[in-house]
């Protein structure tokens, strides 16, 4: 599902948690499901600065990348990160979210599959 954010008429909002939950299920892999609800967390991908289409987002999950609460401390190291261009120096930690100085890159962390077996349950 696509969401529109109100701040900006650029900005898109990618509602992916059931795209990659799918993606996830299928490489017989969890995504912390019972922690997010508890948390009331929100799988979402946000791309402000550029388009990111949905397929885009589901060729990483395809690449073997999940989603996991940020609040646990997962991610992408930042070299990861650098390489699908989102630059770490712009992004700042809040509750459930990444953001960029710039309105947002990401409201998802991402985490390579097998990485001290985060991701995994």
């Amino acid at each position: 599902a696509k969401l529109l954010l109100s701040l900006e008429a650029e900005v898109t909002v990618y509602d992916i948690k059931e795209d990659c939950q799918r993606v996830a299920m299928e490489m017989g892999c969890s995504l912390w499901q019972e922690n997010a609800e508890e948390q009331n967390f929100e799988w979402i991908f946000y791309m402000a600065d550029k388009p990111c289409p949905i397929d885009t987002v589901l060729k990483w999950c395809d690449e073997k990348t999940y989603l996991w609460d940020i609040t646990t401390g997962g991610g992408l190291p930042a070299e990861e990160l650098e390489e699908k261009g989102i630059h770490v120096e712009h992004l700042t930690a809040v509750p459930g979210r990444i953001l960029t100085e710039s309105a947002g890159i990401i409201l998802a962390r991402m985490i390579e599959r097998g990485a001290a077996d985060y991701g995994r349950v």
